[in-house]
């Protein structure tokens, strides 16, 4: 017994013994394969898509990669001692039960003793696949693993990042953002509103809670420096709490309630994507204040020397641009903010002496045409090392995870000089957590991907592999055996297919006829749509017109329905323009019955629903093979751009709180009287407006983009006459004239230039596949006359689709050369801190010296003098 219990705790882990029933997977065998034993029906192929195997290439780099001497890693090793002891715990001979795991929120570790040990008791769920499915799910988003590995832990774990929860905390971060577009910054006391503000905040600290109380216990103890995010959330949650209580209390301070501009960043700090593009934002302002600084120089300069040059020019001919310092710093300063200004400024001056241009388009053209394009270099430069540096620390987190997941799946083996595997079964096993969904024989056609010599077992580098196709990878199962119906109908399929694929050669170009038919079809519903509303025509035509535009639409119904028989839900969806196709038609079909069915439900909408049809002109252009890659690079960048957008919004939200706090009853309550100093903006008052939280918004858009954006800052600046107001909006303009959209336009040039190569390419890595499991075996070169057997039926197939993520990492150079430089510069880092540290030390020890030698001098001289 002895011995069978040590080889087993030595042998192969993840492989119970036979007869062990107990734990099983519903379809997980538990005998050992032999060879005697087919791996696979022998009818079985398996086809894999070249973005599959490209993807797990990209995975292999992982390798290469040097994750140590970080926070992630020093989070992960916390486990190591209840890993050990789970791996331990895993022999069917010590059976762990609920009593042996209870423990409270704040306990990490695992004692088992089988003195106390409670046979009676219920088992736990916990087992090494449980927590190895747990590492895998952190390997692939590039999380970080400093949670505890019991029961309580790994619940939290999943439903902290489960997509239902994760759609649950936006949904209540928006609500708690769009608060501002109902709240009133004159009212005081308990609201309706406030009520709805606390019970966001509650979620958001609930949230913080969670990841605390599931983390293990040194991460608990060093959570400042570990969940630096969690940190941020939990100060901002702190003053927002403080600042509601002292406006609940009547305190002048908390009254216009400045902390409502933190709620974009409780969502921002609680996204990882998000955050990774707004702590990128930060760090590029350290470049991007060095060449405001020098813009700031060159405006001071011009500001003198416009002082000195035209202070007498203003004087005699009564304009008050150059008449002081101030007025002559704070005209440069809106030039160079708002070109047009130059006109209005340099007029005057111009009329009385024409050289005095040449002072303004040397300044115009120092600043505007090189400083600020000096700064969209300078800050995308930034922008994207961090980012890269960032993505390279997910790579960092993902092999972390990664490593202990095999740890944990892997042999204990005596011999050290024999490579670590994980076995098919250990795999199975762990797939009932990651893939419930699997058959047996899914998973292991997805093992065999990377077990290529069907050996049943993966090493690291495959293991890594094997991950990856748990990412976004599709398993189509092909059934070998249909009946004679499905037999017809797969041919009516493979006919509309080919219908709607046929295509031609147009200078070289592919056009495909069902397409080109489309296009014409969308053309006239254009056209159908501007006649629709066409007044000059008589009603007969009118109604001609409304009866082409549901022909149009039934003809769009159709080619929707015949595109979903034609190529299956899975492929249709993934089809460019499809969904987009869906939504048209869903919403045309909306309003017309709603117009119909209801008289009085207004035309608009339905005018609404053929403006939104018009928009596939965009398939039209489609078409046309270089709009065909603008159209697809831009599909695979929206969902980043979008991140870009949210970012510079919750900047926006952040001054359109603090307009509304400071100036909006001012703005409302403009003094008739001052009405002569502010003209240009008393004309279009009723557009640039702060009473509301929407009018901020609309007003800091204006101010964003229009040419006049200073009329509104003039007009305040009468009002309040204080400096504050103009380094409000100066700050503002800047903020998002020279620091966001700059980035923006960075990563737009960057994003097209990384991803934008021919779609076709991309499709054709889809479309091409790869036999990884022949049915049948070529003959031996032994045996020439051996019988050829007919190629059997493929059953499988697995296909990629891109992430965000994916689209991102393109972006950055992750190659085995960039890895290689960026651990030699940090490892060049490291001696030269520690060379460093020597010389001090070394400097250090020649001061004592050169102190004991003075010492000796010292004593020498005192001893001879004392002798004489």
């Amino acid at each position: 017994m002895d011995d069978d219990r040590g080889t087993h705790l030595r042998g192969r882990r993840g492989v119970p013994e036979e007869g062990d029933d107990s734990g099983a997977l519903p379809w997980t065998p538990r005998s050992h394969v032999s060879e005697a034993t087919p791996l696979l029906p022998p009818h079985l192929q398996i086809e894999v898509s070249n973005s599959v195997k490209e993807n797990q290439d990209k995975w292999k780099h992982l390798m290469e990669i040097d994750a140590s001497d970080n926070t992630a890693q020093q989070m992960a090793d916390d486990n190591d001692e209840a890993i050990e002891i789970l791996k331990f715990m895993d022999d069917k001979e010590f059976p762990r039960t609920q009593h042996d795991l209870s423990r409270s929120l704040s306990l990490s570790y695992v004692l088992y003793s089988p003195v106390t040990h409670d046979s009676k008791a219920t088992w736990t769920e916990v087992d090494k696949y449980m927590v190895a499915a747990a590492f895998i799910e952190d390997g692939i988003h590039g999380r970080k693993i400093g949670y505890r590995i019991d029961a309580q832990a790994l619940r939290m774990v999943r439903w902290f990042h489960s997509t239902w929860y994760q759609y649950l905390f936006n949904f209540v971060g928006i609500g708690c953002c769009a608060l501002a577009f109902v709240e009133t910054t004159s009212s005081s006391g308990w609201t309706t509103w406030l009520l709805m503000e606390l019970v966001c905040l509650a979620g958001f600290s609930m949230d913080v809670y969670c990841l605390y109380a599931m983390s293990s216990d040194k991460t608990k103890a060093n959570f400042r420096k570990r969940e630096p995010w969690a940190t941020l959330r939990f100060v901002l949650l702190a003053l927002t709490f403080a600042d509601i209580a002292l406006y609940l209390a009547g305190i002048s301070v908390g009254q216009p309630r400045y902390t409502r501009m933190f709620r974009p960043f409780m969502v921002i700090a609680r996204r990882r994507n998000i955050r990774i593009v707004f702590a990128s934002f930060l760090r590029a302002l350290n470049d991007v204040a060095v060449i405001l600084a020098l813009t700031l120089c060159v405006v001071l300069f011009f500001g003198l020397m416009g002082f000195l040059l035209f202070a007498d020019s203003s004087v005699i001919l009564n304009v008050p641009y150059f008449a002081t310092l101030g007025d002559s710093l704070y005209n440069m300063l809106l030039i160079q903010s708002c070109l047009p200004v130059m006109m209005s400024v340099m007029l005057p001056y111009y009329i009385r002496s024409q050289w005095s241009a040449l002072y303004f388009v040397v300044f115009v053209l120092f600043t505007n045409f090189f400083l600020v394009k000096l700064t969209i270099a300078v800050s995308y430069r930034r922008y994207k090392r961090n980012t890269e540096k960032m993505l390279y620390k997910r790579l960092q987190k993902r092999k972390i995870a990664l490593n202990k997941a095999f740890d944990l799946l892997s042999d204990d083996l005596l011999d050290d000089a024999i490579q670590r595997t994980v076995t098919l079964d250990a795999w199975l096993a762990v797939c009932r957590y990651l893939k419930p969904t699997w058959t047996a024989e899914e998973a292991k056609v997805v093992f065999y991907s990377s077990d290529m010599n069907q050996t049943n077992e993966v090493n690291l580098t495959q293991f890594i592999q094997l991950s990856s196709v748990l990412v976004n990878a599709t398993v189509t199962r092909r059934q070998r055996r249909q009946s004679l119906f499905i037999q017809g109908m797969k041919k009516w399929q493979n006919k509309t297919r080919n219908v709607l694929l046929a295509q031609t050669t147009v200078w070289g170009y592919p056009v495909i006829y069902m397409e080109v038919f489309v296009g014409f079809l969308i053309c006239l519903s254009v056209v159908q749509a501007t006649q629709v509303n066409n007044y000059a025509l008589t009603n007969s035509l009118n109604h001609t017109w409304r009866l082409v535009g549901m022909g149009l639409l039934s003809l769009f119904t159709v080619e929707i329905a015949l595109k979903l028989f034609a190529f299956g839900s899975v492929e249709f969806f993934n089809r460019p323009f499809c969904k987009f196709d869906i939504v048209v038609a869903t919403v045309g079909w909306l309003f017309y019955a709603m117009t119909s069915l209801i008289p009085a439900f207004p035309v608009v909408f339905y005018d609404l629903a053929l403006a939104i049809r018009s928009l596939r002109v965009l398939k039209v252009l489609n078409l046309i093979p270089p709009f065909h890659n603008i159209l697809w690079t831009m599909n695979r960048i929206i969902p980043l751009i979008g991140q870009l957008f949210l970012v510079i919004l919750s900047v926006v939200y952040v001054f359109a709180i603090l307009a509304q706090a400071n100036y909006g009853q001012l703005l409302a309550r403009f003094p008739e009287s001052l009405k002569d100093n502010a003209s240009t903006w008393y004309i279009h008052k009723e557009e640039f407006r702060l009473d509301t939280f929407e009018n901020c918004l609309v007003t800091l858009f204006e101010e964003a983009t229009l040419a006049g954006w200073n009329s509104i800052m003039d007009a305040l600046f009468v009002v309040t006459e204080s400096p504050n107001t103009l380094v409000f909006f100066f700050t503002f303009r800047i903020t998002i004239s020279n620091i966001l959209l700059p980035i923006f336009v960075g990563f737009l040039v960057e994003s097209f230039s990384s991803n934008q190569k021919p779609a076709e390419l991309e499709e054709v890595a889809n479309e091409k596949t790869l036999t990884v499991v022949p049915g049948t075996m070529p003959p031996s070169s032994n045996d020439p006359g051996a019988e050829i057997m007919p190629p059997k039926r493929v059953k499988y197939k697995m296909s990629f689709q891109r992430r965000t993520s994916d689209v991102q990492s393109a972006m950055f150079d992750f190659s085995s050369n960039k890895i290689q430089v960026d651990q030699y510069e940090r490892k060049v880092k490291e001696l030269n801190l520690i060379v460093h540290a020597k010389n001090q030390e070394l400097a250090a020890l020649r001061a004592q010296l050169d102190l004991l030698q003075t010492q000796t001098k010292a004593e020498d001289v005192e001893s001879s003098s004392e002798a004489l």
